[in-house]
């Protein structure tokens, strides 16, 4: 296994903190909490902006199309289930 610096993080450990970070009234403490430095979470947001702000439309699209399709499959398993207990 490779040694590590001390400043590495996993990638779903930044993306959590950036979702943090956009909620967070009081971003000393955060910083606190999850024990980086503010500099270190501004790059954080930076690269996942810069990485949404560069996929391709399609992909946003895609994702768009399967977010719609996903809600219709729930409202057709609710209806049915409404229809069972019927």
């Amino acid at each position: 296994m490779g040694k590590r610096t001390s400043g590495w993080r996993q990638e779903w450990f930044r993306a959590l903190a950036v979702k943090r970070l956009r909620s967070s009234t009081h971003i000393g403490k955060l910083c606190l909490e999850l024990g980086v430095s503010r500099s270190t979470l501004r790059k954080w947001r930076s690269q996942i902006e810069s990485r949404l702000e560069s996929e391709p439309v399609e992909a946003q699209l895609r994702g768009q199309t399967l977010e719609k399709e996903n809600l219709r499959l729930k409202q057709a398993l609710a209806e049915k289930v409404l229809e069972v207990d019927f």
